[in-house]
């Protein structure tokens, strides 16, 4: 009961425009429900109150460790939304704040943020440092960066194909021709064929001891 008071008054003060009482009324209660803390947040986006939404963001960073899977993704929803209509940089630096806090919980939400700000080095650099293969990252957001940066690409397909022909074996082999063929659309939508026909030729030359994987590639199409 004490816990319902004191979200029922903290919720009154907000409406009345008294954050600093509404959250510390809030603090008041030994086991906040964190449903509570997402309540502030759909009146403010109605209004478009995006500096008092930034205001509760920051308030909850520190609790935010707190919230269960559910409330914790809704908490890191409200922060994309605020950003996109934010373009404070010192908003972007306390967003960044929380999220590389809990990057073990935020990082599909800083992906999706480094790609609606068009950072897409950084989103290239946060997929190879975790070894991630480009089939193992969602199509939407492969397809949105071969529209806005194709280039940015390139280092993850050729990254895949390493890794795929040193595991030696069939089946690796096939999925790293089918990432040979990516990199063959790229490099011939970036208009660099040449460096492409290069990169491939020393290709085979390096690996020409691999049977099985240059006829991966020649059923492939993507040497004679």
């Amino acid at each position: 009961a004490q816990v319902q008071v004191a979200v029922a008054k903290a919720y009154l003060l907000f409406l009345a425009n008294k954050d600093d009482e509404a959250f510390g009324q809030l603090k008041l209660a030994s086991q906040l429900d964190g449903l509570a803390y997402m309540l502030v947040f759909p009146p403010l986006q109605e209004q478009g109150q995006w500096q008092r939404a930034v205001i509760w963001l920051g308030w909850l960073m520190d609790v935010a460790g707190l919230l269960d899977v559910d409330l914790f993704d809704v908490y890191c929803q409200w922060w994309l939304v605020v950003l996109e209509h934010e373009r404070d940089e010192a908003v972007h630096e306390l967003a960044l704040t929380f999220f590389h806090r809990y990057a073990n919980r935020t990082e599909p939400h800083y992906l999706q943020y480094l790609m609606a700000t068009e950072q897409t080095q950084l989103w290239t650099n946060s997929q190879l440092a975790r070894g991630r293969l480009p089939y193992q990252i969602p199509s939407q957001s492969l397809k949105y960066m071969e529209k806005v940066a194709p280039e940015h690409l390139l280092p993850l397909y050729h990254h895949a194909v390493e890794v795929l022909v040193a595991e030696k074996n069939r089946n690796s082999y096939k999925l790293a021709t089918r990432q040979l063929k990516k990199l063959a659309k790229l490099y011939k939508k970036l208009k660099r064929q040449s460096a492409w026909e290069q990169f491939l030729r020393l290709f085979i030359a390096r690996h020409a001891r691999l049977r099985a994987l240059q006829e991966e590639m020649r059923t492939a199409g993507v040497m004679e």
